[in-house]
């Protein structure tokens, strides 16, 4: 019997919904694709942790979580990670609460919070600052401190090393240790050159950091499921339902490949 695929990343490898009308589109991502054509044990409540804006320093902790779950199996199960932007990080949003190994992604509930940088040094007025406060529980005083402090101390060259560094070494450490793991670059590349399909995760290798794993290269770009700009946005996991059979068919070739 075929061992459990388990599944960590952003909203590229999470369900997919219509954005602007707010629907779940069920069996409408591309891993629904992948999974069925693999035939293989997955649940997207106890087997993804996936979310949209997801950090890879938080997707390492769920890849953490994964390999300390009772019900994974080293020796017959598979992890697909996806890698993603360098521009994101976890940061505190309650003065009363830290971080807490132990209860998984309830921390996100009122502990820490995934954000982008350029997210927060755009709430340049009180409203959105506001906003902000009240729909994801953010405390205003964290909220204002770390807007200050990734104003004038993010290095983007010096987290692009570490984030890498961080990500190569766990995965070369589950490998050795007898994990399968499957190496996606997610969207980590993808806008390098600007919001433009045409100019959209081209690279094949890293200027900035020489990769031990170096398979995330290989693995078919999610452009291949990209029809426009307006689905990039349009949908929760950046493909309509027809791109992402297609990119869910082609990734599953690859896969059976590998």
């Amino acid at each position: 019997m075929a061992g459990k695929l388990w599944v960590v990343g952003d909203s590229f490898f999470a369900r997919n919904r219509d954005n602007n009308s707010g629907k779940h589109l069920p069996g409408a991502s591309w891993i629904d694709t992948f999974v069925a054509n693999c035939e293989l044990d997955f649940d997207w409540h106890s087997n993804s942790w996936s979310k949209g804006g997801n950090t890879n320093s938080w997707n390492l902790y769920g890849l953490y979580t994964v390999r300390n779950n009772p019900q994974y199996n080293c020796d017959t199960d598979t992890i697909l990670f996806g890698a993603t932007s360098i521009d994101r990080t976890v940061t505190s949003a309650n003065t009363e609460l830290d971080f807490d190994v132990n209860i998984g992604k309830d921390n996100l509930l009122d502990r820490v919070k995934c954000v982008t940088v350029h997210e927060m040094l755009c709430m340049n007025d009180q409203e959105q600052r506001n906003e902000a406060i009240i729909s994801r529980q953010w405390d205003p005083v964290l909220l204002n401190s770390a807007r200050h402090y990734y104003s004038t101390n993010w290095d983007h060259n010096w987290q692009h090393f570490t984030q890498c560094n961080w990500i190569d070494s766990t995965i070369t450490d589950m490998r050795h240790s007898g994990s399968d793991i499957v190496f996606h670059r997610g969207c980590m590349y993808m806008w390098d050159q600007g919001l433009s399909l045409e100019l959209a995760d081209q690279q094949t290798t890293d200027p900035l950091y020489q990769w031990r794993n170096t398979d995330l290269f290989d693995v078919p770009s999610f452009t291949l499921g990209m029809d426009s700009m307006d689905d990039v946005f349009k949908y929760n996991s950046h493909m309509s339902p027809d791109g992402a059979e297609r990119y869910g068919n082609t990734f599953t070739e690859w896969y059976k490949q590998r």
